[in-house]
């Protein structure tokens, strides 16, 4: 049998099998570009803090008998700071004659106590809150949205749906 001149095939095979796994590694090692981050979160992650002792469930107040606060922690993570945090919005439905509102927190990590920024309130239905920035947000701090969801009326329950963060 005569062998004809050139590349076997088995040498295209491995050069071919070294190309590749030469491409693989630069994407490998290429740094990557940063991302945008986004975290939605269901209100079952929200705590009561004030109010009557189980009024909240599944997201709402179930009680007729007044106001309640719940807190609502914020996902901080190295790929995700929520100092980076560049929109959040509360959704909400609001079936009362009063309103819900919302507010950023902060926990402080070195000192007792923690405090809020500014707010923002509904109107009745369902509606989308956006608690403002607030620069107290410092990366030491443990961050979280409180919502006072006010108390059922006639049978009509004000409930928190859920809260998205974006950075």
């Amino acid at each position: 049998m005569k062998r004809e001149p050139g590349i076997s095939g088995s040498m295209k095979r491995s050069v071919a099998m070294l190309v590749g796994a030469a491409s693989f590694g630069a994407i490998l090692g290429h740094p990557a570009v940063s991302e945008a981050f986004w975290a939605r979160q269901h209100p079952s992650f929200c705590h009561q803090e004030l109010g009557s002792a189980g009024a909240y469930s599944d997201g709402c107040n179930v009680t007729t008998g007044g106001s309640i606060v719940v807190s609502c922690p914020v996902i901080d993570t190295q790929a995700n700071p929520k100092t980076s945090i560049a929109f959040m919005n509360v959704h909400v439905d609001d079936k009362s004659p009063s309103f819900i509102i919302a507010s950023r927190c902060v926990s402080y990590y070195s000192a007792t106590g923690g405090a809020c920024g500014g707010i923002d309130t509904s109107v009745n239905g369902i509606d989308t809150l956006y608690p403002p920035t607030w620069a107290g947000w410092n990366a030491t701090d443990f961050g979280a949205i409180y919502v006072t969801i006010p108390p059922a009326s006639g049978g009509n329950k004000s409930c928190l749906k859920g809260y998205y963060t974006q950075g």
